[in-house]
């Protein structure tokens, strides 16, 4: 990792080079015989600054002639190996800390239902996004996850907070899809309240809309 004096040090002499850039360019504008080169040929040495800035740090983002670049910082988390139930050996096995335990309480209290999303660009004006949150049943192993035939469900209601007027929105119940769509500018926190037909308690659920899985481009657009 840089140190922070190296840093320091990196970062004025891009800063440097920069105002040398822009006094070049000033000079091109204003005397033109002084300086006789192309002004895209100044731009062009730009580029070599602008990198060092994006990987020392200080850029996160940079996007050159439409080309998004994204500083990497998620290739530093470290890695971990998934390990297949059955592949595991008794012997390799250990016992769970006490706390994971929540993990499973969490499955029995929500009947292994979840929130889950997805998203597009939206056309609407003011908006940046269209967004489809609805239910999903978890299942183990390889059987697939339950998006349908919710029989058991009476109601689920859903809120997006004070962007929405506080108002409770509630989904059609069918054997089709149970969730709700709308269109959001920003990032939110989404709640819902699943209600069943066999007398069992409603439970709460809550997923954080966010619009990491977008296209580099749509991300940068997002965040500025």
């Amino acid at each position: 990792m840089t140190s922070p004096t190296r840093k320091s040090v990196w970062l004025s002499a891009c800063v440097a080079s920069l105002i040398l850039l822009a006094a070049a360019l000033t000079l091109q504008a204003v005397h033109p015989s002084i300086l006789r080169v192309p002004v895209q040929w100044l731009g062009v040495a730009a580029i070599p600054i602008l990198m060092a800035l994006f990987v020392g740090g200080y850029i996160k983002n940079v996007n050159l002639w439409g080309i998004q670049v994204e500083r990497p910082d998620l290739k530093q988390l470290e890695y971990v190996k998934p390990v297949g139930t059955r592949a595991l050996k008794t012997s390799e096995s250990v016992p769970a800390p006490p706390w994971t335990g929540v993990r499973e309480a969490e499955y029995q209290r929500t009947r292994h239902l979840t929130l889950v999303h997805v998203y597009a660009p939206s056309a609407r004006v003011g908006q940046k996004f269209d967004v489809s949150i609805y239910l999903m049943r978890h299942h183990r192993g390889i059987t697939e996850n339950q998006t349908t035939g919710f029989t058991e469900v009476q109601s689920a209601e859903f809120f997006f907070g004070p962007s929405w007027g506080n108002s409770v929105f509630t989904a059609k119940i069918g054997e089709g899809v149970i969730g709700i769509t709308t269109s959001a500018w920003g990032t939110f926190l989404a709640t819902c309240r699943v209600s069943f037909n066999d007398g069992g308690e409603p439970i709460i659920l809550q997923r954080y809309i966010d619009y990491e899985m977008a296209p580099r481009n749509q991300r940068a657009s997002e965040a500025g």
